[in-house]
């Protein structure tokens, strides 16, 4: 099936940052899938079904814990930071502008954070974002824009 793969199935360790809480979170996932899985109706639909349950047992979690789950701390340590054209100076100064990008990031609230995360660093469309969230086309491109205000506004100040 060409829909399974990671880029369309939300992984809880993406989010929560923590593999306990990750474990927590698969073993809920996994509890409620079983027991909703007869009210399924349409099984070509089952990515988005997944995505929903597995979306809102991750923003339970993050909220009980009451933390910041979604900080996206490690999705900078992907970022390739040793490329070996630059310069010590040059470096430097993109370490500088990701860390920046970063704490603008973790300004913004739970469902901003994901929804830049979901469209700029899995690249996933506003309709897909959508349909994983379970939210309205147009509240994600509002929560989008308001996001990209807000990171812009908080760049604008540490400038």
């Amino acid at each position: 099936m060409d829909l399974l793969t990671t880029k369309y199935i939300i992984m809880p360790a993406t989010y929560l940052k923590d593999t306990y809480l990750a474990q927590d979170a698969l073993q809920e996932i996994y509890i409620q899938v079983m027991k909703k899985l007869p009210d399924l109706k349409e099984p070509e639909l089952f990515i988005s079904w997944l995505n929903t349950i597995a979306f809102h047992v991750c923003y339970d979690i993050a909220i009980r814990k009451s933390k910041v789950e979604f900080s996206s701390s490690e999705l900078f340590e992907l970022l390739n930071f040793a490329d070996s054209q630059n310069t010590p100076e040059e470096f430097c100064t993109k370490n500088a502008v990701r860390s920046l990008l970063k704490q603008a990031i973790d300004s913004l609230s739970l469902m901003e954070q994901q929804i830049i995360v979901l469209r700029y660093f899995n690249d996933l469309t506003m309709e897909e974002i959508s349909k994983a969230c379970s939210v309205s086309l147009s509240s994600i491109k509002r929560h989008h824009h308001t996001a990209l205000k807000q990171m812009k506004k908080y760049l604008e100040e540490r400038e």
